[in-house]
C-alpha cells in the first residue's frame, strides 16, 4: 500500500556494494555502525550541538581529546577505532551532495576540551569545511533569548521517506534512536524553533573567526 517505502527499502537493502563501515564490524559497537549506515541512506542531515562539536566536524586532535576525558574504560586500540571511525565518517561528509544542517551553540565554541592548539585548529576546520555548498554552519549566540528547553543535542537524519527518519541522541550508556514519528515530529519542531535563534551562516562564521 505504500510504493514509495517499500522502494526505499529495497535500496538499502541492496546496495551495490558493502557499506565503507562494515569493516568496524566486531571492532566498534554495532549501534555506531548503525549510525553510519543512517548517515549514508539520508537525503538530509541536521544537527544541534550544546556544548561539544559534533562528531562529523571534529578533527583527529580534538576526537582523541573527548575520548581522553569521556573514555577511561577503553584500550588505545579501542580509542584509535572509534577516532579513525569518526574521521571516516567525516571524509564521507565531505562526498556529500544532500544538505547538511548543522546548529552549534556558542557554549560549544568556547568549550576547551584541549589545548588552545587544538581548539584552534577546531575551529579552522570547521571554517574551512563550511565552504562546501551542502553545509549550512550556524551558531546559537550566548545572548538568544527563549532557549530553555532546547538544551540538549541531537542528530536529525532524514530518510527518503518519511517512515525512515530517525534522531540520535548520545548519553553517558551510548547512542540512542528514536524513530517513532509522534516522537519525531515534536524534535522537528524543536529544531524549527531553534533555527529562528540562530545567527546567519555568514555571522555564525564571523563569531567563529573571532
Amino acid at each position: 500500500s505504500d510504493a514509495d517505502f517499500i522502494e526505499a527499502l529495497v535500496a538499502m537493502t541492496a546496495p551495490p556494494d558493502r557499506g565503507w563501515w562494515e569493516k568496524y564490524r566486531g571492532l566498534l559497537p554495532a549501534v555506531l555502525l548503525d549510525l553510519a549506515e543512517l548517515e549514508h541512506h539520508a537525503r538530509c542531515l541536521r544537527s544541534f550541538q550544546v556544548v561539544h562539536i559534533p562528531g562529523l566536524l571534529q578533527t583527529e586532535a580534538y576526537t582523541r581529546a573527548i575520548f581522553a576525558q569521556s573514555a577511561a574504560t577503553l584500550s588505545e586500540e579501542e580509542v584509535e577505532a572509534n577516532v579513525q571511525f569518526r574521521r571516516r565518517r567525516r571524509e564521507a561528509l565531505a562526498g556529500r551532495q544532500s544538505p547538511v544542517f548543522v546548529t552549534l551553540h556558542e557554549a560549544a565554541l568556547r568549550m576547551k576540551v584541549a589545548d588552545r592548539r587544538v581548539m584552534r585548529g577546531q575551529l579552522e576546520f570547521m571554517l574551512a569545511t563550511s565552504d562546501n555548498p551542502a553545509m549550512s554552519l550556524k551558531v546559537v549566540p550566548f545572548s538568544a533569548e527563549r532557549f530553555t528547553g532546547a538544551g540538549f543535542s541531537m542528530h536529525y537524519m532524514e530518510g527518503v521517506v518519511r517512515q525512515l527518519d530517525t534522531a540520535q541522541f548520545d548519553t553517558v550508556l551510548g547512542s540512542i534512536f528514536v524513530d517513532a514519528e509522534s516522537e519525531l515530529a515534536d524534535y522537528r519542531r524543536l529544531l524549527d524553533r531553534i533555527d529562528k535563534l540562530d545567527l546567519s551562516e555568514t555571522a555564525s562564521s564571523d563569531l567563529i573567526k573571532e
